[in-house]
């Protein structure tokens, strides 16, 4: 059951550790290097970014690079005006989404897996 969750809580705050009974050698890669690095500086636990659907962003923009051979990025505008990413495929920017924090603490970006996949299709033209 998802928590309201502040985003002013102190690094490393959280009411529960996903983690504490999981075995982590069940995860993916990424996931489990995220969860390790986060533990490390003492940060929250990792929660993977995801699309608007649910969908974790890093296993489909990973799958998008392997497919067109292409570097995809999602980096923010400016971190002190607001809530605008930008999606930029190798180094140059594409288009602007909306990112926020959900109340399971998870950052979500304002477009579907289909959308994005369907944008940087569209972006990379065709091959």
């Amino acid at each position: 059951m998802a928590t309201d969750r502040s985003a002013d809580a102190p690094p490393g705050y959280d009411e529960e550790d996903p983690y504490t009974d999981a075995d982590l050698t069940k995860f993916e890669p990424w996931w489990r290097n995220n969860i390790e690095v986060f533990n490390a500086h003492g940060m929250r636990p990792y929660r993977p970014p995801q699309f608007s659907d649910g969908t974790y962003t890093p296993k489909v923009i990973r799958a998008l690079e392997k497919e067109h051979g292409v570097s995809i990025q999602l980096r923010v505008l400016d971190p002190q005006a607001g809530n605008d990413w930008e999606i930029r495929i190798d180094g140059e920017p594409v288009e602007t989404v909306e990112r926020y924090r959900d109340d399971g603490g998870f950052s979500v970006y304002d477009i579907d897996s289909e959308a994005f996949r369907q944008l940087v299709n569209d972006s990379l033209g065709p091959e």
